[in-house]
């Protein structure tokens, strides 16, 4: 019985130190998969955004400053517009506000409904700072398809470097959604 008792000791003791170090081994494994399914995800992303801001930078006349220079009539830009909003999936609605804050041309149209977003936070932020960058805004009701979306915009300057208005993408938030769940 003792022989028997120490074998079962020895047993029970290798099996649950067999199963600690699986338990240890699986979720070292756990942490790597996940780390590696984040760093898929926010390569992800960050493609998703370079080429949002490829779209938004499509309609610049002057690659040679940081700023998006606009000298284009209102039928090129939309043609510019509708060219670089059919390469990407994920862009909901691609165009351009003016300085005054009404939708001057977009994607979908060259005379689009006369919508005013000088109220929108991205709007103000480009007006106000001539070095705001690549904006990407919270969500937010799109004007006037009463659609969520993500707005991501830049300023835009004239050739004499005032202040023309803004290109807005507007993003699908199913895309990241269907992104996350696959």
């Amino acid at each position: 019985k003792v022989i028997f008792g120490g074998l079962l000791a020895t047993l029970i003791g290798s099996s649950s130190l067999y199963l600690v170090m699986d338990y240890r081994a699986n979720l070292r494994e756990a942490g790597q998969r996940l780390e590696a399914m984040t760093n898929t995800a926010v390569e992800h992303i960050q493609q998703v955004f370079l080429i949002v801001d490829l779209g938004l930078r499509s309609v610049d006349d002057d690659l040679a400053t940081d700023d998006i220079v606009v000298t284009r009539n209102r039928e090129q830009l939309h043609q510019v517009l509708k060219r670089a909003q059919n390469l990407s999936p994920v862009l909901q609605a691609l165009g351009i506000v003016g300085a005054d804050g009404r939708v001057y041309t977009t994607a979908s149209s060259p005379n689009p409904l006369s919508t005013n977003l000088s109220d929108r936070d991205f709007f103000i932020e480009h007006r106000n700072n001539s070095s705001a960058g690549l904006i990407v805004s919270k969500p937010v009701v799109a004007r006037p398809q009463n659609a969520i979306s993500i707005p991501v915009s830049r300023r835009l300057v004239t050739a004499n470097q005032e202040f023309f208005g803004i290109v807005a993408a507007r993003l699908e938030p199913g895309y990241f959604t269907n992104f996350f769940k696959a």
